[in-house]
């Protein structure tokens, strides 16, 4: 919920939305998983921070988005686009992998597969911001 404040911006009030989500996540076995959604509508600056904290390969991530819904079978579902190409993740601890975008959207959400047969452990953390 966006934060107003009346101070520090002349006579015009001022407004700072900020969303955030974040796991720590074990993928259950080699098929992609995906992270629940977060509501960024009305934020456009859009971060995917993940950081693998147990493999010794990198796992594989793809940002997503939704503007819409298409018809799902009897609600709408969202209809998820990829934002970039697959990321390979910096498997070293103190090496985070940040992915920043500007794109409208209603939802975004991560998509991430672990290396096959390797356990693995992600933190993510998902935000919006104006």
């Amino acid at each position: 919920m966006p934060l107003v404040r009346t101070i520090g911006a002349g006579r015009n009030p001022s407004a700072s939305a900020v969303a955030v989500w974040t796991r720590v996540v074990t993928p259950a076995g080699d098929a992609a998983e995906f992270s629940d959604a977060l509501l960024v509508y009305a934020m456009p600056r859009l971060t995917f921070q993940i950081q693998q904290l147990a493999g010794p390969l990198g796992a594989t991530v793809v940002p997503l988005f939704a503007v819409r819904s298409i018809d799902g079978i009897g609600i709408p579902a969202p209809d998820w686009l990829p934002l970039d190409a697959p990321v390979v993740v910096n498997p070293a601890l103190t090496n985070p992998t940040r992915l920043q975008y500007m794109q409208p959207a209603r939802l975004i959400r991560l998509q991430f597969q672990r290396p096959a047969g390797q356990p693995t452990t992600l933190r993510i953390v998902l935000s919006g911001s104006l």
